[in-house]
């Protein structure tokens, strides 16, 4: 069986598996997706709350109109009563320190406001606000939705040139991408361990994210298709059943 024969049949049975359920071998034979499935072009608008007062914990120099409020917002942050987190915004030092996930999230709170809300978010930094699970320590860096050709990355932004999605979720008024497109994005380009954890979460149910989760059925609509990466995103999809409850376990 030639390379490319072997990868038409480890899709289809990845396929198959995420449509089968539990405990019945799925079949390799062609399949259809499921009655009721969701349109992946159709757009769908989520909003969700969770932390809806992070903006009261920042500030930002854009605010500091006159001298003596730019002196006094100069103080604090020589002072170490603000802590700087991107160019023009500021925030007070927590009270202990915070986890890798909580690190990533304030980066990205701070990008939104720097930029109005002007942003998409995507990857690892939708995956920060949808509260999933993340293995490894994310890098200093947000990752955002670009038109094609529209922009550069930089130190500090990453920016996906895939255009911006059509289906957007909000929370706590910032734009990310879907949960299903976020689970999809870190199974294409995370580790096993990563994208694995991720799945798994978002199949069972995100407790911090109000329960939310994607159903097994939408999963294999968003996996069934070409680019970088869906191979091992499709593997991954087929082998998560949502019962680990832990990134660990997963």
């Amino acid at each position: 069986m030639g390379t490319g024969a072997r990868a038409d049949v480890m899709r289809t049975w990845a396929l198959a598996a995420l449509h089968t359920p539990r405990g019945v071998a799925p079949s390799p034979k062609g399949i259809a997706a499921p009655p009721g499935a969701p349109s992946i072009g159709h757009r769908v608008r989520v909003e969700i709350s969770i932390d809806p007062d992070w903006r009261t914990r920042f500030t930002r120099t854009a605010h500091a109109v006159t001298a003596p409020e730019r002196n006094a917002l100069a103080r604090a942050a020589r002072s170490g009563r603000l802590q700087r987190v991107v160019r023009g915004v500021y925030r007070e030092p927590p009270p202990r320190p915070p986890s890798r996930e909580d690190s990533h999230r304030q980066l990205v709170y701070a990008h939104d406001l720097r930029t109005e809300g002007r942003r998409v978010f995507v990857s690892e930094s939708a995956a920060a606000l949808w509260r999933l699970p993340v293995i490894g320590t994310p890098p200093p860096i947000v990752h955002v939705a670009d038109g094609i050709g529209g922009g550069h990355s930089s130190r500090a932004i990453m920016r996906h040139a895939t255009g911006v999605p059509r289906d957007v979720a909000r929370i706590d008024g910032i734009r990310v991408t879907t949960l299903g497109e976020t689970v999809v994005s870190l199974l294409r380009t995370r580790s096993l361990a990563g994208g694995l954890a991720a799945v798994d979460s978002a199949l069972s149910g995100i407790a911090e994210a109000g329960g939310a989760r994607i159903a097994r059925e939408e999963l294999a609509v968003l996996l069934d298709r070409e680019g970088r990466g869906m191979g091992q995103a499709r593997l991954l999809g087929a082998l998560a059943d949502g019962s680990a409850g832990s990134p660990g376990r997963a």
